[in-house]
């Protein structure tokens, strides 16, 4: 009869275990304060309830008591309801404690990376992506209002109030307009702009140089950004008799003149002047940062007419 017994309360106790893995109401967790939940599963009458406790919460509901058996064991869940945490008779079961979700993604730097988190939600901050930076640097040089060279010439474009022929022979010189002298046309320009995510973006623009394109089928002339404004033309300049016949020319931003136009479209030079800004940019935000180079080249576009000077000598 021993033997018996035995057997009988090992097939019991298997029973018991067997209703805590397979139960489908232990799927059923009830709501907590933390990561994870309660599932409260109901036995049957003589063995309480059955509860597993899983995560961890700041405070979680209590077992129902059973109604019958002997009374059940403490957590550490070895009473008269067998294995496992079982509500034979009173017990109230609690949760282990330990800090809320919240704590535990602070707590780093011991075993983990931090987290950076958001302030009215405690969960982990959006990361800030590229696409977001450039569009800061956007608006910053979109607010720099750069602007293509506003350029003064000698000779004066026919397209110009009172333009005038060139000569070849001649030397012409460019600079920028004495009442067009901005940040805006000459530099530098510097902006701060913030934008979403924390970012702050430091942007600062350089006229790098202004190359003028003479369209007479010479090569370019590249005007340092240095030398902006350049060096202005006076009448005074080639009034001197020791000045030789083709003028001096300009010490920053010129060019000597060795076609006609007659043969060109309209019978003139489309003559083309392009600043080439450079935009260097900073970003910072929490937790990151980038910087790079953004070229923002700008064309203003004239008409030069340039003739030939002939000369008749006859004999006395």
């Amino acid at each position: 009869m021993p033997n018996r017994r035995r057997f009988h309360a090992a097939v019991i106790g298997a029973l018991v275990l067997g209703s805590l893995v397979a139960s489908p109401h232990s799927a059923l967790g009830q709501p907590g304060f933390g990561s994870g939940g309660i599932d409260v599963a109901p036995g049957s009458a003589n063995l309480g309830a059955n509860i597993v406790v899983q995560g961890s919460y700041v405070q979680v509901p209590s077992a129902s008591p059973g109604t019958g058996g002997s009374p059940g064991a403490s957590a550490a869940g070895t009473g008269g309801g067998g294995s496992g945490y079982s509500g034979g008779g009173s017990d109230v079961v609690s949760a282990p404690t330990g800090p809320p979700i919240r704590e535990q993604l602070k707590a780093c730097g011991r075993f983990a990376d931090c987290v950076p988190l958001s302030p009215d939600v405690g969960m982990p901050a959006t990361p800030v992506s590229m696409a977001q930076v450039m569009n800061v640097v956007g608006t910053a040089v979109t607010g720099m209002q750069l602007e293509e060279p506003p350029m003064c010439w000698t000779p004066e474009p026919a397209n110009f109030p009172g333009g005038r022929t060139g000569l070849v022979g001649k030397n012409a010189w460019a600079w920028v307009c004495p009442d067009q002298i901005r940040e805006s046309t000459v530099g530098p320009v510097t902006r701060v702009v913030p934008g979403p995510g924390g970012v702050v973006v430091t942007a600062t623009a350089v006229n790098s140089s202004v190359t003028i394109n003479w369209g007479d089928g010479s090569l370019p002339t590249i005007c340092p950004g240095a030398l902006l404004p350049f060096t202005p033309y006076n009448d005074l300049i080639d009034a001197s008799p020791l000045t030789p016949p083709s003028g001096l020319p300009s010490p920053t931003c010129g060019h000597h003149i060795e076609k006609t136009s007659i043969t060109q479209p309209g019978g003139v030079n489309n003559v083309s002047a392009t600043s080439a800004w450079i935009v260097n940019w900073t970003a910072v935000w929490p937790g990151g940062g980038a910087g790079g180079v953004v070229p923002v080249p700008l064309t203003s576009n004239y008409q030069q007419r340039i003739g030939e000077l002939q000369v008749l000598v006859t004999p006395n």
